[in-house]
């Protein structure tokens, strides 16, 4: 009751947009917008004051100061522009996180110059830390309404503030968010999948899953090892079930079981499964195996990791220690906004895997024996521009009107689209506290994400293209070289591939000829694109090496031959069919066009069991049993994964996802890593 009268005043003594039809009327229109930003409709609808309330409102409005001007300067305009990008949009940034903060810090300083600002930092707060902590509701808009009562008292509360900010767009948010959190629909499943072959990674660094027994997970009876840590980051695996596939292989050495007995209390349960993985190192066909073994009992949500999570999740695993928060409340909130939800930091843009001509030709076999549509469907392009990497140089002079202080990602896409103006892009560049990111419109209507703060800039250089050495170690240059619009300056960019032929294999067999007479061994996706260049003078690919297709040594060779012979060797043949045989498994992901193809790296992540279910059983179960084909494409299987469970091609960041909750963006900034830089 008190969190609703505390929301209702809240309501009644300052947004009177929601007034209508009473002598409130008048003040309520001497507010009205005049600029772009004025000019949104709000979505509530209106309500109804006694005469009596609605005429003390009236009175009380009337007597508030006008704007002071205070609000629009740099640092606070920013904080507005980026509230506005998350109630509208969905997008929130590092800017957002730490202007709540600070405003939260030093209220009194905000009070006295902008209070509009902490209102609006105490309901982002509030929104954000009611996920983990109920208390938070009642609390934080305690703390609103003392606050707009000392800002009231004090005159510097205007009537602008009251629509400049979305301070009603926040209530409402905040509203909707508690009512998720209180439609229970658990207690939710959630079940962790790993497979596991050697300690040892491929960097040779030493891996025995100790992360699971440490905070925010681990035991609970050794919560007191770790006393600087709080109960809601320990113990967060103990709801959880982990399914640790042990590839059955004479490389492989197994947990001891002195670390399996440590982890077996730090998790509901622990099920440890030997199963006959790929030859070389992949992940996938354990993954699959899951889904297909527990297809008709699954777990509301199934948590895809590698044994050396920390890599790409981050020591603290930040994403995934708020996702098992909002798992554990068993609320709506969880099952409409963890669909699927990313737990990596590494977001990679246009890598070359799926445009340079080493790899396309790869790439297009594995897309087209996974999916309905060919990849050239999507029209998904080379990128335009090449940007070379020189460390420890700048180029001088910004671009007018691009400002600094960008992430890297946005200074590029200015830089591209103000053409000859800019030759660059300046990163590392230390800022004055005064210098600003460029917020809203700009010249080249770039569209950024909200006012995400970076080191970069565009910069113009001059005629000569000289580039000078920095005074700080860890400036970067990235000089930019761009084709004509709809080419690529990359010389080994190729257009998406005609669909290529797909093979049915055939266990245990081989093809008795070669195709025009070339017998050199090569490996299977390389014999497969030569036999499609062939055309029908190659029927096929026969594999030795014990069967092992995915064997790291070339040991694949074309053939010519339509029959099919029995190997007693145990070679392995892959039949060329024509088009009218293929069968193949439908995208699940939504099925439109994108300009970038992004994702974020590694396949860890939380899917819902609904998203898996797009799958057939078999589907999932044929994909499990072929090891070779999850060995010969793991890196790529990591590039769809989200779109395979029904993301777009072009990933969401988390931060701009108008899907997730303010929680699951809060404090997980993403890294960005790119393809024409040379990232594959």
């Amino acid at each position: 009751r008190l969190s609703f009268l505390l929301a209702m005043w809240s309501r009644v003594v300052v947004f009177c947009p929601m007034v209508s039809q009473s002598v409130m009327a008048p003040a309520c229109q001497a507010t009205s917008r005049s600029t772009s930003r004025r000019k949104r409709r709000r979505k509530h609808e209106t309500m109804q004051l006694p005469p009596f309330t609605a005429a003390l409102l009236g009175l009380f409005l009337a007597r508030l100061p006008s704007a002071l001007g205070i609000c629009n300067q740099p640092e606070i305009s920013d904080f507005r522009e980026a509230a506005w990008n998350y109630y509208e949009k969905g997008h929130f940034d590092f800017l957002g996180t730490s202007m709540v903060v600070e405003a939260l810090g030093e209220p009194g300083r905000f009070l006295e110059t902008c209070p509009a600002a902490t209102l609006q930092a105490c309901l982002m707060k509030a929104t954000e830390n009611v996920v983990y902590d109920p208390s938070a509701y009642p609390q934080m808009l305690g703390l609103y309404m003392r606050y707009m009562h000392v800002s009231l008292a004090e005159g510097t509360l205007t009537k602008e503030d009251m629509t400049e900010w979305p301070l009603m767009e926040a209530l409402d948010h905040l509203e909707a968010t508690v009512r998720s959190l209180e439609t229970n629909v658990g207690p939710l499943r959630s079940a962790m999948v790993m497979n596991f072959c050697s300690a040892k990674d491929r960097l040779g660094n030493m891996h025995e899953l100790e992360w699971i027994l440490l905070p925010p997970f681990g035991d609970p009876a050794r919560r007191h090892e770790f006393p600087g840590v709080t109960d809601g980051d320990y113990g967060l695996l103990t709801e959880t079930d982990l399914y640790i596939y042990l590839v059955n292989a004479t490389k492989c050495e197994w947990l001891p079981d002195s670390v399996i007995e440590e982890i077996r209390p730090a998790v509901k349960s622990l099920h440890l499964i030997p199963y006959t993985g790929g030859p070389t190192r992949e992940e996938q066909s354990a993954y699959f195996k899951f889904m297909s073994d527990h297809y008709d009992d699954l777990h509301d949500f199934i948590i895809f990791v590698h044994p050396d999570s920390p890599e790409h999740q981050g020591v603290r695993f930040n994403a995934l220690k708020k996702a098992l928060t909002v798992v554990r409340s068993g609320s709506q909130l969880a099952v409409d906004s963890l669909k699927y939800y990313p737990l990596s930091q590494q977001l990679l843009i246009n890598p070359r895997r799926t445009w340079s001509s080493t790899y396309a030709p790869q790439w297009a076999v594995f897309w087209h024996a996974l999916f309905d549509k060919p990849w050239r469907d999507y029209d998904i392009q080379p990128p335009r521009c090449f940007w070379k990497t020189v460390k420890g140089y700048y180029l001088h002079g910004l671009v007018p009107g691009l400002g600094e202080g960008l992430i890297r990602k946005h200074a590029k896409a200015l830089c591209i689209a103000a053409g000859d103006l800019c030759q660059g892009v300046t990163c590392g560049t230390p800022l004055d506290a005064e210098e600003g990111n460029v917020t809203g419109d700009n010249p080249y209507g770039v569209t950024m994400l909200s006012t995400q703060r970076g080191s970069c800039s565009p910069r113009r250089g001059g005629p000569d293209h000289r580039l000078y050495e920095s005074p700080s170690a860890q400036e970067t240059t990235y000089l930019k070289a761009c084709a004509e619009p709809g080419l690529s300056a990359h010389a080994d960019a190729v257009d998406a591939l005609d669909p290529p032929p797909q093979y049915k294999r055939v266990d245990g067999s081989f093809l008795p000829t070669f195709a025009l007479d070339d017998d050199t061994p090569r490996h299977l996706p390389e014999a497969q694109v030569l036999c499609a260049q062939m055309g029908a003078s190659c029927r096929g690919v026969t594999c030795t090496a014990g069967g092992k297709a995915a064997s790291l040594e070339p040991v694949c060779t074309v053939r010519g031959s339509d029959e099919i012979w029995h190997s007693p060797a145990g070679e392995i043949s892959f039949i060329k069919l024509h088009e009218e045989q293929l069968e193949h498994p439908k995208l699940p992901g939504p099925p439109r066009g994108t300009e970038t193809f992004q994702f974020y790296t590694g396949s860890q992540s939380i899917v819902h069991k609904d998203r898996v279910k797009a799958w057939s059983k078999e589907q999932l179960a044929a994909m499990a049993a072929d090891g070779d084909f999850c060995s010969m494409y793991s890196g790529l299987y990591e590039a769809v994964w989200h779109a395979m469970f029904g993301e777009p091609l072009s990933q969401y960041e988390r931060e701009a996802d108008p899907r997730l909750p303010l929680y699951l963006k809060w404090g997980l900034p993403t890294m960005y890593y790119f393809g024409d830089e040379g990232l594959v």
